[in-house]
């Protein structure tokens, strides 16, 4: 299953609100998508003006912006493209909500908000005994953490696995991945790093119940290859989620 169905692989619903933008708003591209195959791609719902893909350090962020001569074109593309497939992915299409050129019909007719509606809140407790009058209680009994699982930093000793050296990696080749969406696996943080060269290790961090820790581990052969990754990803967006990427200071 590819990543981005896992992401949300439910079927798009049809907008609600009427399209009062005639741009809109492209989200799940592969990062091999050009504007020019995404242009090329809603040229059959109108004249597109200006089709542009969003990117941070020459890496795709994964979405971007089509804009049409109307407003009905863009409506079209919302309700005939939205769900079609572009370079292998299923891409969501809605209306551009960025457009501060244009303004919100719903927003314009919607209600002022009434704050004054709630009956005021009453208190009514009961007063406490005096604290001389409490019963003692019970001395509290120490809390045993031996059976917990070491947490990452301090001083337990405990550091990420991305920690263990590999064979044939060299210095500064290692790589800590940090807020990864939860549905990321081992394969698709494989996919995202080989663009930047030899790979010897690229795993999700998981925890003793089996779920992922939002953290990953790569390893490059080069640390030419690991800087390169940094320059790219670290602080790019993945299924709406900002990661971190940068050298992992517990690597031996």
């Amino acid at each position: 299953m590819a990543l981005n169905d896992r992401l949300g692989g439910e079927t798009p619903l049809a907008p609600t609100t009427p399209v009062v933008s005639n741009r809109v708003y492209v989200t799940n591209l592969a990062f091999k998508t050009s504007w020019q195959n995404l242009k090329d791609h809603f040229k059959p719902c109108g004249r597109v003006v200006h089709a542009d893909v969003f990117a941070q350090g020459g890496w795709s962020k994964g979405c971007g912006i089509v804009e049409f001569e109307t407003v009905e074109e863009a409506s079209k593309a919302i309700d005939s493209m939205n769900g079609t497939e572009l370079d292998g992915r299923k891409v969501f299409v809605r209306e551009d909500r960025e457009d501060k050129k244009v303004p919100r019909a719903a927003d314009s007719e919607r209600p002022p908000r009434e704050f004054n509606s709630r009956p005021p809140r009453e208190f009514n407790r009961e007063p406490r005994e005096p604290r001389e009058q409490r019963e003692p209680r019970e001395p509290r009994r120490p809390r045993d953490f031996s059976d917990r699982a070491p947490r990452f930093g301090g001083n337990s000793g405990f550091v990420p696995s991305s920690s263990a050296s590999v064979a044939g990696a060299e210095a500064g080749s290692y790589l800590f991945v940090n807020n990864l969406p939860f549905p990321v696996r081992s394969d698709d943080l494989q996919d995202m790093f080989k663009p930047f060269g030899t790979l010897l290790k690229a795993e999700v961090l998981v925890g003793h119940d089996g779920r992922s820790r939002g953290q990953g581990s790569v390893v490059f052969d080069k640390a030419d290859s690991a800087k390169a990754a940094i320059n790219a990803l670290d602080g790019s967006t993945l299924s709406g989620r900002r990661i971190e990427v940068r050298e992992d200071r517990y690597a031996k």
